[in-house]
Parts: C-alpha cells; structure tokens; sequence
C-alpha cells in the first residue's frame, strides 16, 4: 500500500469515525435530555459538515502542487 492510499483510507476512516460518534451523540443527547434534542443534531450535522470539508480538503491536498519555475513566489514558500 502506497502512502497516499495510506493516508486516504486514514482520512476515510476518521470521517467515518466521526459521523458514527457525531450520530450517536445525538442520540444519546435525546434520551437523557429531549429539550435539547434539536441543539444536538444541529451540533452533529455542523460537525460532519465541517469534517467533510476538512478531509476534502486534505485529499485535494494530498497530491500537492507542481513547482512552476517561471514563479519566484514558490521558492519562498517552505
């Protein structure tokens, strides 16, 4: 397995991991207290929306940018 498979199925699994627990918070928030019942979906559709995004963005990422050598700007960037 290369790393970018690697790291691919890293950032599939921590997706998975927290829709799952973001789920099941939810859950867990209506059984004990069903007057904060919608605060709490609306916490774990925010939070799956942002990790979403999140690991998108890193595997858009993941291949990195090409060096284009007419850009003196790209030397300067660690």
């Amino acid at each position: 397995m290369s790393a970018r498979e690697l790291i691919s199925v890293t950032v599939a699994m921590c997706l998975g991991l927290a829709a799952i627990s973001g789920v099941g918070g939810a859950f867990y928030v209506c059984r004990v207290r069903s007057g904060d019942c919608l605060e709490s979906w609306k916490a774990a559709g925010a939070g799956a929306l942002a990790a979403a995004g999140l690991g998108g963005t890193l595997l858009a990422q993941l291949d990195g940018r090409k060096r284009d050598p007419e850009d003196p700007q790209q030397d300067q960037q660690p």
